[in-house]
């Protein structure tokens, strides 16, 4: 917003501290991957893996990172703007020239073609002094004027595990986005905890990972460039009792709320409830008194909070068209959400 302060999330994640966790394995799903000038994703059924990143770039290039922390593995992709259509080939002869240039040794390096997906895999032994033994997977693909690859990497590698290995990648899919569909994504939060939301497929979202604090992921509808839903999951770092009670999220929510309400056309905040599947939350909406709005500026505001799980999720949707649909479809989608 142009001068109401988005406060509740940044105020509280910082007044706790946020230690280290234990492993834990993530919810099935498939990873989407997609640019906002496209009407296709390219899609990879990734079983037990969870969202580290995920982010568009200029010139129309995507990337996400996910892991299998309990297996030790990372499946990772990447799509970019081809300067020409090409083929499979063409797209590994320009991922591999700059892929080649990494600084460990690459043994047993194999290349080969699979349909339309051109390969190549090898191992690492050794790096830096240590004996890593990872298996590495790429596969590369090209539609229309775009080139991408999918790479699989497990550290600690055992023979027996190529299968598995190979299946996330022969899983490489082409669809069309659909209006309404929706995609069951799952989240890291940290090492022990996930959190899964249905994400309408066309709806793009980029994940934030300040030091030492819990990821925001940030959304924005693709119909609706003027918006913006940012959602922060938080975890129990003192296992606090009362960490994520309906009572401690409406005192933040008033305490930050309050903060705003001097460039605020309303005189009061308004809380409402939002019934998820595992409690009870708040949120309120606020409207910006300035007369005009800059560009990259919101004039209206929700912010609230929900338990997911032993998860505090606090969401703020800014968006300079008041009755825009897509803000219940953004409560709903929290409200929804759950813990794995």
């Amino acid at each position: 917003m142009a001068r109401l302060k988005v406060v509740i999330l940044a105020s509280f994640a910082v007044s706790v501290f946020f230690g280290r966790s234990r492993v834990t394995q993530g919810a099935e799903n498939t990873i989407a991957l997609s640019t906002p000038e496209i009407g296709w994703a390219m899609k990879v059924k990734a079983p037990g893996f969870a969202l580290d990143q995920r982010h568009n770039e200029p010139g129309g290039n995507g990337y996400f990172m996910a892991s299998d922390k309990a297996r030790q593995v990372i499946v990772s992709g990447r799509i970019e703007r081809a300067k020409k259509q090409g083929t499979s080939k063409d797209a590994r002869e320009y991922f591999w020239e700059e892929t080649k240039k990494a600084p460990f040794k690459m043994d047993d390096v194999k290349m080969s073609e699979s349909g339309k997906m051109a390969t190549v895999e090898y191992m690492i032994r050794d790096h830096m002094g240590m004996q890593v033994n990872q298996k590495n997977l790429w596969g590369y693909f090209a539609k229309e004027q775009h080139w991408m690859n999918v790479h699989i990497s497990k550290t600690g590698f055992q023979p027996g595990e190529e299968a598995s290995l190979k299946q996330i990648l022969e899983s490489v899919s082409f669809e069309e986005k659909l209006a309404g569909r929706k995609i069951e994504t799952s989240y890291r939060v940290n090492d022990q905890h996930v959190i899964v939301l249905e994400i309408p497929e066309k709806w793009l979202d980029k994940i934030q990972r300040p030091k030492d604090l819990p990821p925001t992921i940030i959304f924005k509808p693709e119909r609706m460039p003027a918006m913006a839903i940012h959602v922060t999951p938080m975890w129990n770092p003192g296992r606090d009792k009362d960490f994520n009670s309906p009572e401690r999220i409406l005192k933040i929510l008033q305490d930050g709320g309050n903060k705003s309400l001097p460039e605020a056309v309303e005189k009061e905040l308004k809380f409402r409830e939002l019934k998820g599947k595992t409690g009870l939350g708040y949120y309120f909406s606020i409207t910006d008194k300035a007369p005009s709005i800059k560009a990259g500026d919101y004039r209206y505001m929700t912010q609230g909070g929900i338990p997911v799980g032993n998860l505090l999720v606090m969401f703020t949707i800014l968006s300079n068209e008041k009755d825009s649909g897509d803000i219940p479809i953004a409560r709903e989608i929290i409200a929804n959400a759950i813990q794995k």
